[in-house]
């Protein structure tokens, strides 16, 4: 993975590689949004970043002729967030906040290191399969934010998600703090992954469960769990009742949604018409074992 300016990225990455390369790489701008044109329905990774006749950071937004993702047009791969932005942090520096000492980058790395923002790092630059030629290059449009900060969003994407990162702008850009290579921590990072997966799994099955408590709640629950494959249920299924482990027996990925359904529904009060389904709810209770709605299921937040 490549971290630069845009400063770089302009005079130096784009002399060192070559074209073919550039164009096939996966770009992520971290502190910018593009450009979007009158009537035509583009997406957030519509074009490469450019400096226009004024000298001002646009986007090359030439559609190819190849429709991907449903309506979107694109020619390159680009996306686009500033989750890894530190420009606000900046700001608050320059208000000069009454009693508050906390210097930028404290500011900046607590930030970085709260639950929320590590699940959409990891959605934005991990989650989906790379594109292309598989390279990462990741831009920051602004030179302040890379001088002060780029060390910092190093370190991190190093420390916390075992990326491999190459750091251009101390190498070129004498005032930038850090250094070129930060080696990724592979061990630490499976593991953090790993948990942060299961953090997002379990707030977006409350959200259908929350969801579940409007309208037809079976039907809610299913459309969240007729994706997952069976060993993805029972995996979801040992998260929501880590006490009630299900007891030896032949069960079909049918069974197993019918049972989170159930207890689920049971645990927050709400009818889900069971008997719907034409199946002895009995049976399942005696297959999965004890089950205390308030002990398994008070802790999903």
């Amino acid at each position: 993975m490549i971290l630069c300016s845009k400063r770089v990225f302009l005079n130096v990455l784009t002399q060192l590689m070559d074209l073919n390369s550039l164009l096939n790489a996966n770009y992520f701008i971290l502190d910018a949004r593009p450009a979007v044109a009158t009537g035509v329905p583009w997406e957030d990774n519509s074009g490469l970043p450019k400096l226009n006749e004024y000298g001002e950071l646009c986007y090359d937004s030439t559609p190819s002729l190849d429709f991907t993702r449903g309506s979107t047009m694109t020619k390159y791969f680009i996306k686009y967030e500033d989750v890894l932005n530190p420009a606000p942090y900046l700001t608050i520096l320059q208000a000069g906040i009454h009693n508050d000492y906390s210097t930028p980058h404290d500011k900046f790395k607590n930030y970085l290191m709260e639950t929320d923002t590590q699940i959409a790092v990891y959605q934005f630059l991990f989650m989906s399969k790379l594109q292309g030629n598989g390279l990462q290059i990741l831009i920051m449009t602004d030179d302040q934010s890379m001088e002060d900060f780029g060390d910092l969003i190093a370190q991190y994407l190093s420390q916390v998600f075992g990326a491999d990162i190459t750091f251009l702008d101390p190498k070129y850009r004498t005032r930038t703090k850090g250094q070129l290579q930060y080696p990724g921590n592979k061990a630490f990072a499976e593991r953090h992954i790993r948990e942060l997966r299961d953090v997002q799994l379990l707030a977006n099955f409350q959200q259908a469960v929350s969801s579940a408590r409007f309208g037809n709640a079976t039907n809610n629950l299913m459309q969240f769990l007729n994706p997952m494959e069976f060993d993805q249920l029972i995996y979801l299924y040992n998260k929501l009742f880590p006490e009630a482990p299900l007891q030896p027996g032949k069960y079909t990925t049918d069974h197993i949604k019918r049972i989170i359904i159930g207890r689920v529904l049971k645990s927050i009060g709400v009818d889900g018409k069971e008997d719907m389904w034409d199946v002895p709810w009995a049976a399942f209770d005696e297959m999965a074992g004890l089950y205390s709605p308030e002990a398994d299921f008070s802790d999903i937040s």
